[in-house]
């Protein structure tokens, strides 16, 4: 049978662990978005609906910070590229997520969350808002994977 580690230090995951059982989210939503479409190149160079394949770039970034809360926004791009290379469809937006906190947090401790657990909080959000927006557009709605383990380009 293993030993207890009654006496020993904790570890780094022991004190994540901790940090993250004192996080809560309050809020999240869309802080900015941008559509741009070539109508010309869409009807004559976009892909058929099973041969699109969309470019994902993004990167996360605390934007505020105090002993109670801090906020996370997500920076993403999507892009569809005609067979030439160049842009048909391109969609930019920042989401903002809320979060309060129990007890005051390390930085090393928020850096983490938001390159990891943010992640999972924006992803089904940012799924939604893409493949509603492009149904929008009039073009084939680009429905992103359902995991948010897609690589991103960090711009």
């Amino acid at each position: 049978m293993p030993k207890s580690k009654s006496g020993s230090l904790p570890t780094k995951t022991d004190q994540y662990l901790e940090f993250i059982r004192t996080v809560h989210l309050k809020g999240l939503g869309m802080d900015e978005a941008n559509f741009k479409i070539d109508r010309a190149q869409y009807s004559s160079e976009f892909p058929s609906p099973d041969k699109v394949k969309a470019e994902l770039s993004g990167h996360h970034e605390i934007y505020d910070q105090d002993a109670s809360s801090f906020i996370v926004r997500g920076h993403f791009k999507v892009v569809v590229r005609a067979s030439s290379g160049s842009e048909i469809v391109d969609i930019s937006c920042t989401i903002g997520a809320s979060f309060a906190l129990d007890k005051e947090a390390k930085k090393a401790s928020l850096e983490r969350f938001m390159q990891n657990e943010a992640r999972l909080v924006f992803w089904p959000y940012l799924r939604h808002f893409i493949a509603d927006s492009t149904y929008r557009m009039a073009i084939y709605p680009l429905v992103l994977p359902l995991t948010s383990e897609v690589p991103t380009n960090q711009q």
